[in-house]
C-alpha cells in the first residue's frame, strides 16, 4: 500500500472543515503610505476597503497589520499592527 491512508483521511478532513468556516483572522503588509495600500493574502486593498478602530491611523510601508475579514472577505476590519512575525 504506497503511502499512509489515515494521513489522507486527515488531509481530506482539514480540507473539508476549511471550506466551510471562513477565515477568522488574516495578517496584511502596507505597500504604500500615501495613499494607502495594504496586501491582503495576494489581493491589494486600499483605505476605503479598510475599517479602523482607531481614528487617523498611519502605517508605515512594510508594516504587518492584523485584520478581520467582513462582508466576504470584500472589507477588512484593522485590529492592530503587528511585531516581529
Amino acid at each position: 500500500m504506497e503511502g499512509n491512508p489515515y494521513a489522507a483521511l486527515v488531509q481530506m478532513f482539514r480540507q473539508d472543515v476549511g471550506e466551510q468556516f471562513p477565515v477568522q483572522f488574516r495578517i496584511g503588509k502596507v505597500q504604500t503610505e500615501n495613499p494607502l495600500s495594504v496586501d491582503v493574502a495576494g489581493a491589494l486593498q486600499t483605505r476605503e476597503s479598510l475599517v479602523f478602530t482607531t481614528p487617523d491611523s498611519t502605517y508605515e510601508q512594510g508594516a504587518e497589520l492584523l485584520l478581520i475579514p467582513i462582508e466576504e472577505e470584500q472589507r477588512y476590519i484593522v485590529l492592530a499592527q503587528v511585531y516581529g512575525l
